[in-house]
C-alpha cells in the first residue's frame, strides 16, 4: 500500500466522494483536494445548476459518510488518477486499516455498490495482489448488506424525503409557519462568516435556505479578515448539526431569512463577535436570541482591538454618562428640557429616533400626537438621563446631546416607538453614535410595524385644529357662559408669558386661550426682543414656568378683560 496522508474532511459530496483540506500553515488558506473512494460507486446527489435530480437513496448515502467523517482528521491514500484530474484512493476513519476502511463501512451499510470497474478487475491478470484483496472484501461486503437487505438493497425501503435544492414556495408562508421553533439543519455551505446555506430537515422535506446570522455583519470573502472569517466558520459548522431558529426575512433571493444557529459548542453568531470577526448590526439585532450580550461580545472585542477593531483608537469607549434630573419642558416628540441638580436646564434629543415630520401633511398629525404622549409621560417628573453621544451642527442644525431618557426605568423613546409615534434612525456599522438602548428600540419598532400602530397604519392624522377663544373680547364673551357653568375646567398650560400671563389648551372643547391670574399683578416680563422688563419679571416668569408650563391644571372664570384676555384662578 502507499503511505498514508493526514488531511482533515472538509465536506462529503456524496456517499464515495468527499473534499480533503491540509493542515493550516500560517495565514495562508490550507490545500484541498477531491477524492473519490476507490472500486465503489455510491447513488449520485443531482446538481442545482444542471437542474438535475437525486437518485434514490443518495442523500442517505451521503448523509451516512458526513455524519462519520466530516470535520473528522482521516488518513488516505490515493490509488490512480484518471486522464481529467480525478483521484482515486482509499479513505481510512481511524487506525484500523480494514475496520476503518470508508469504503468497505459504506458498502456493508448497503449505501453503496461495487462498481462495475472494480469487479472487472478481479478478472484481470495486471491487478495487485492488493487491488484484488481489497476488490473482494468489497465484493464480500456487498453481499452482506444483500443479505441482510440493508440500505439500499431493503426491498421495502423507500427513498426519504425530497431533497429541495432551490426554494419555490411562499417565503411569506414558510415563515410563518416555522419562525421562532427549533428546527433541525445541517450547514451545507458558508457564504461569508455571517451567511449560511443550510439544509432544514422538515417532515416533509429536506429544504434549503439561506440563513443570515441575526445581529451580526461580517466582512466579504473579499474585505479585510473575510476569507479568515469564513474559514473559521466553515472549521466550526460547515456540514455540522446545527439548530435553526428562523426569525424574519432577508434581503436576497427567495427562501433567504434572518435567524440564528447554534452548535452544541455554542452561538456561533457571538462567537464571531467576540473574536473580532463581525460587528453588531443594528436593524436585525433584535431577531437575535440575546441581543444585549453581543453588544457586551462588541466592547470587549474593541477594547482588545481584535481583528476588525485593530485600526480604532487603543482607548474605549467612554461609557454614558448618567445623572438625575426633572422634566421642566418637552419641545417635540423627540425633545425635551431637563433641570439637572444645581437647576440649570439642558435640552436633549432622544437618542436614535426621529419624530414624524411635521412640514408632510401624511405625518404632521402623528408629530403633534408625539410630542403630546411624551409631554404626558414625563412632564414634570424625575428621570435619568444617559447622555449617549453629541451630533453637531450640520445643514441648517444646531449641535445637540442625545441621551437615553428612563421615566421609573422605562425608556420614554422605546415607548413612543412602540406606539408608532417616533421611528428608529439606522446607522451605519461603523457609526458609535447610537442609542444605549438601541436594542430595544429596533424591537419596539419591529412591534409597532407588526401592529400597524401609529404612523405605521397607513392612515394620515389631521393636526388639531383649535378655535382662539382670546381673538377678541366679543369671542371671549361668548365662551364665558358655557366655561363659567362647567366650574373647574382641565386644561394644559402650553406657554406662560409671564408671571401670572398663560396661553391654555381646553382639549374636550378644541380651543385656546390666553389666561391672567385674577387678584394680582406680576412685573412684566422682558421680552426676547427687546430685554426690557420690569425688576423681579424674569424671576415671576421663571418661577411660573418651573412650576407650571405643559402641566395638567384646572381653571376658573371670574370675567375677560377687554383684550378678550380671561381671568380667574388656576
Amino acid at each position: 500500500m502507499s503511505s498514508l496522508s493526514g488531511a482533515t474532511v472538509k465536506l462529503a459530496l456524496s456517499g464515495d466522494s468527499v473534499i480533503l483540506r491540509g493542515a493550516l500553515r500560517g495565514k495562508q488558506a490550507p490545500a484541498e483536494r477531491t477524492l473519490s473512494l476507490a472500486f465503489i460507486s455510491a447513488p449520485r446527489l443531482g446538481s442545482a445548476k444542471k437542474e438535475s435530480v437525486d437518485e434514490a437513496f443518495s442523500l442517505e448515502s451521503r448523509e451516512y459518510l458526513r455524519r462519520r467523517a466530516a470535520g473528522k482528521a482521516v488518513r488516505f491514500s490515493v490509488a490512480y488518477t484518471t486522464a481529467s484530474g480525478r483521484e482515486f484512493g482509499h479513505l481510512y476513519l481511524g487506525p484500523d486499516l480494514v475496520r476503518d476502511n470508508a469504503a468497505l463501512m459504506i458498502v456493508r451499510e448497503g449505501w453503496a455498490r461495487v462498481s462495475d470497474a472494480a469487479r472487472g478487475k478481479l478478472s484481470r491478470s495486471d491487478t495487485t495482489d492488493e487491488d484484488r484483496m481489497m476488490i473482494e472484501d468489497l465484493v464480500d461486503g456487498e453481499q452482506y448488506a444483500r443479505d441482510g437487505r440493508r440500505g439500499m438493497w431493503d426491498e421495502a425501503a423507500k427513498a426519504g424525503r425530497p431533497r429541495l435544492v432551490a426554494f419555490e414556495g411562499d417565503a411569506a408562508e414558510f415563515l410563518a409557519a416555522h419562525k421562532g421553533r427549533e428546527l433541525r439543519g445541517t450547514v451545507e455551505m458558508v457564504r461569508d462568516a455571517a451567511s449560511l446555506r443550510v439544509m432544514l430537515h422538515l417532515p416533509q422535506a429536506h429544504q434549503m435556505v439561506t440563513v443570515a446570522l441575526a445581529g451580526v455583519r461580517a466582512p466579504q470573502v473579499a474585505e479585510p479578515f473575510g476569507a479568515e472569517a469564513r474559514f473559521n466558520v466553515e472549521l466550526r459548522l460547515l456540514q455540522q448539526d446545527v439548530k435553526v431558529r428562523l426569525e424574519a426575512p432577508a434581503h436576497g433571493a427567495p427562501g433567504s431569512f434572518v435567524g440564528t444557529v447554534a452548535h452544541p459548542a455554542g452561538n456561533i453568531a457571538e462567537w464571531l463577535v467576540s473574536s473580532g470577526f463581525a460587528r453588531v448590526q443594528d436593524w436585525s439585532a433584535a431577531h437575535a436570541s440575546d441581543p444585549q450580550r453581543l453588544r457586551t461580545l462588541e466592547r470587549e472585542a474593541r477594547a482588545k482591538r481584535l481583528r476588525l477593531w485593530q485600526a480604532e483608537s487603543a482607548d474605549a469607549p467612554a461609557s454614558s454618562a448618567v445623572f438625575e434630573a426633572t422634566v421642566v419642558r418637552v419641545v417635540s416628540g423627540d425633545t425635551l428640557v431637563v433641570a439637572d441638580a444645581s437647576g440649570a436646564d439642558r435640552e436633549f434629543q432622544l437618542a436614535s429616533v426621529r419624530q414624524p415630520r411635521a412640514a408632510d401633511p401624511a405625518t404632521a398629525g402623528y408629530a403633534e400626537l408625539a410630542r403630546e404622549a411624551l409631554r404626558r409621560f414625563c412632564i414634570g417628573k424625575p428621570v435619568s438621563v444617559a447622555v449617549d453621544y453629541h451630533k453637531p451642527a450640520a445643514e441648517g442644525f444646531r449641535a445637540r446631546d442625545c441621551a437615553t431618557v428612563r421615566v421609573r426605568g422605562e425608556d420614554a423613546a422605546a415607548r413612543l416607538v412602540r406606539a408608532g409615534l417616533l421611528g428608529v434612525l439606522r446607522h451605519r456599522a461603523d457609526d458609535d453614535h447610537r442609542s444605549s438602548n438601541y436594542d430595544e428600540l429596533a424591537d419596539a419598532e419591529a412591534q409597532a410595524v407588526a401592529a400597524k400602530a401609529g404612523m405605521h397604519s397607513g392612515k394620515p392624522v389631521a393636526p388639531a385644529k383649535l378655535a382662539d377663544a382670546s381673538e377678541s373680547a366679543a369671542r371671549a364673551r361668548s365662551f364665558l357662559p358655557h366655561w363659567q357653568r362647567s366650574g373647574r375646567v382641565p386644561c394644559v398650560v402650553e406657554h406662560v408669558a409671564g408671571g401670572a400671563r398663560f396661553r391654555l389648551l381646553v382639549a374636550k372643547d378644541a380651543a385656546k386661550l390666553t389666561f391672567v391670574l385674577g387678584g394680582i399683578r406680576c412685573p412684566r416680563a422682558p421680552r426676547a426682543n427687546d430685554g426690557d422688563g420690569e425688576p423681579w419679571g424674569a424671576e415671576a416668569l421663571a418661577y411660573s414656568q418651573r412650576h407650571a408650563l405643559q402641566r395638567n391644571v384646572e381653571f376658573e372664570i371670574e370675567g375677560v378683560d377687554k383684550a378678550g384676555a380671561f381671568i380667574g384662578s388656576l
